[in-house]
């Protein structure tokens, strides 16, 4: 009985070597042995954790090194980039681990406890980049002084409205743009002869006259009575009859219609013609109805014309 025990003990050892031998010899010579959960080899190590897997792109992100080490890939890394935890202090995110760099995101991306430290502060006015809304200006940060720069200085999201360019004249409000709302109208700009201080500094008339003395250029005011001239020419801008070129030719009516200051019965010049009888100047006696023409430029005879008749004799030779 021993003898014969002993050879069927041998016998089963023989079939058990057999069948190993004739075994994969290497988790990868199964399609997909990297990756199908079993030890296909036998060794005691599965799938990525088999340093015949090394190189296998269902293993990308192992240290493809072939030093039967294979150790940067492990159960425990759950995202890959080759820290485990505790020491992956999000092992959910591969951008977090104690070799990430810290970025503005309000997380701790590099597992140091801390969140958003060690971040630049590019122009040193003790502002990092994640608290300064521009790292580029020194005088831009939280609870800077705000001021006349078109920029949020003090990075509170906000802009006084005088800091705008509202009309796009490239002056902002509080750089004396008197009216953002004209794009005509700022510091340097050329005064014209309108009601708006065109050039901000103050002074609607420099250059234009103001006879009336009301603060508005002569030569804006409106013909109220469209009789063709201005309510700083005419006496009374209510009434088409009253202006400079309108004609007294009733003596028996005392109004000023032609804005001279006196009324038509007078006779201002002393030439003894009334301005209501056709006296076309009544401050020049050298001018009324019945004079000879003269050669001066001026209607003499009051008939209307100046200097005809050839008065003046021919033109001289050039």
């Amino acid at each position: 009985m021993t003898v014969r025990h002993s050879l069927l003990a041998a016998l089963v050892a023989s079939m058990l070597l057999l069948s190993w031998s004739c075994g994969p010899s290497t988790e990868t010579a199964e399609d997909g042995g990297c990756s199908d959960g079993a030890d296909n080899d036998s060794d005691g190590d599965y799938d990525c954790e088999d340093s015949d897997c090394a190189g296998d792109p269902a293993c990308l992100g192992d240290d493809d090194d072939s030093a039967d080490d294979d150790d940067d890939t492990s159960s425990n890394d759950l995202d890959g980039d080759g820290w485990e935890a505790p020491e992956d202090c999000d092992d959910g995110n591969p951008w977090v681990n104690p070799d990430a760099t810290e970025a503005c995101n309000d997380r701790d991306d590099d597992c140091n406890g801390l969140v958003d430290d060690g971040i630049a502060d590019d122009d040193g006015d003790s502002f990092d980049q994640c608290s300064d809304c521009d790292d580029t200006a020194d005088t831009i940060f939280p609870g800077a002084e705000e001021i006349c720069d078109g920029a949020d200085s003090n990075c509170d999201g906000l802009l006084f409205g005088d800091e705008l360019d509202l009309d796009g004249d490239l002056v902002l409000g509080c750089d004396n743009d008197c009216d953002d709302n004209n794009a005509a109208v700022f510091p340097g700009a050329t005064e014209l002869c309108d009601p708006i201080d065109d050039d901000c500094d103050g002074d609607l008339l420099e250059g234009f006259d103001d006879l009336n003395g009301n603060s508005i250029p002569d030569c804006t005011e409106v013909d109220s009575d469209g009789d063709g001239f201005l309510s700083c020419q005419d006496c009374d801008d209510f009434d088409p009859a009253f202006n400079p070129g309108a004609t007294e030719t009733d003596c028996g009516d005392n109004n000023d219609y032609n804005c001279d200051g006196s009324v038509g019965t007078a006779d201002n010049d002393s030439d003894g013609v009334q301005a209501c009888e056709g006296d076309c100047d009544d401050t020049d006696p050298a001018n009324s109805p019945g004079l000879p023409e003269i050669c001066d430029q001026q209607d003499n005879n009051c008939d209307g014309e100046v200097d005809e008749g050839d008065i003046c004799g021919p033109a001289p030779s050039p």
